[in-house]
Formats: C-alpha cells, sequence, structure tokens
C-alpha cells in the first residue's frame, strides 16, 4: 500500500479517534449526572457499539448518542441538561447539544416495534457495560441485533458499511443465541425485516 494512502487512512484515524473522544468524554460526565439524579438510560447504536464491539475509539465514527429513557424523566433530564448548557433542538424526539457543540443527545421513550410490557422486558434484560470511564446500561445482545437491524432497514432504509461491520463483529464476539433472536421477532413481527438486513450481512461477510 502506498505510503500516501496509509498516511491519509492514518489522519482519518485520528481526526475520528478525537472527535469520539470529545463526544465520549463528555457523555460519561453526563451518565454520571443522570446517575445521580436517578435517571435511568439505555445507550442505544453507536455509543454502545463503538466501545462494546470495536475497542478502539478511531475505528467507527459517532454523530450523536441515543438513548431509550423514562417518559416520566423527561422533565427532569430536561432540566439537568438545560443546567449544564444543553440547548433542545428541533427533531422528531427530544434532541439537545451541549454548549461546546461536541456532543449531541438524542433521546426516545419507546421503541416502536414493541408494546409497553414489551419494552418493560427490554429495560430489565439490560445488561452494564462501560463507557469511557463510566458505565452505562445497553441492550442485551439479542435485543441489541434486533434493534440494529429493525433501525437500519425499516428507519434508515439503508444497510450501510457501519451497519454490516457492526453486525459482524457482534455476532463474532458475542454469539447470539438465535432461537431467542428468532422469538423476540416473531414476537415483535420483524421477521421480514431481519431476513433483509441478516441476508446482506451474509452476502458481504459469508
Amino acid at each position: 500500500m502506498p505510503s500516501s494512502t496509509l498516511d491519509d487512512l492514518l489522519e482519518a484515524y485520528t481526526q475520528v479517534s478525537i472527535r469520539n473522544r470529545a463526544i465520549l468524554e463528555e457523555f460519561a460526565l453526563i451518565a454520571q449526572r443522570f446517575r445521580q439524579q436517578g435517571i435511568a438510560c439505555i445507550v442505544l447504536k453507536g455509543a454502545d457499539v463503538l466501545s462494546r464491539l470495536y475497542g478502539v475509539r478511531g475505528a467507527r465514527p459517532l454523530s450523536d448518542v441515543d438513548l431509550l429513557v423514562h417518559e416520566s424523566d423527561l422533565p427532569t433530564i430536561d432540566r439537568e441538561l438545560r443546567h449544564l448548557g444543553f440547548t433542545q433542538q428541533i427533531d422528531g424526539n427530544p434532541a439537545y447539544a451541549s454548549a461546546e457543540g461536541a456532543l449531541s443527545l438524542d433521546l426516545i421513550t419507546t421503541l416502536w416495534y414493541l408494546d409497553q410490557q414489551e419494552l418493560a422486558s427490554v429495560w430489565k434484560r439490560a445488561r452494564r457495560g462501560p463507557v469511557d470511564a463510566t458505565t452505562i446500561s445497553c441492550l442485551d445482545t439479542a435485543d441489541l441485533l434486533i434493534y440494529l437491524t429493525a433501525y437500519n432497514v425499516i428507519h434508515r432504509g439503508h444497510l450501510s458499511a457501519s451497519f454490516v461491520h457492526d453486525m459482524r463483529l457482534l455476532i463474532e464476539k458475542e454469539a447470539p443465541d438465535w432461537p431467542v433472536i428468532v422469538a423476540r421477532t416473531r414476537q415483535a413481527t420483524l421477521h421480514v425485516p431481519l431476513l433483509h438486513g441478516l441476508s446482506h450481512v451474509v452476502k458481504i461477510f459469508p
């Protein structure tokens, strides 16, 4: 590989790493503040996947931090974030940006394919994992695989290279319980999008 290409790759990795470090360090402070205030949250998508599967900050870019929270906590979250200098953004969900602009938080209170009882089960199954200098709650393996696939197939409508690599690492590193995934997928009526998303992953990584 030409040295110029290696230099370009190193530069890109360095820039992504610097950006991700700023995001994760600021989020770690928010997560600690939420814990002190008794605010429960589950980290979704990139911020969880990066720390959980990649192990190095520059391997995958982050744009924001997505959190599943309880609707009853939204007023408290709004008060805490505004106190810390965050401003609310115009979005479909409650969203906030830090004063420095490094951290954007996107909050959701439901997973569109689950009813309230099923959502409560997701909260109960959540596991703890490290993000930067703190620990957070994140989806269990089966829930994460289903959520990532459903989100990219249905919500985003695009199966990006990041999605494919996320899924490859999740399957390799956490050995999903496939009968559990099948059962939860049928319960949520997501078998068609899951088949579509996983078939695409298999084409890229047989």
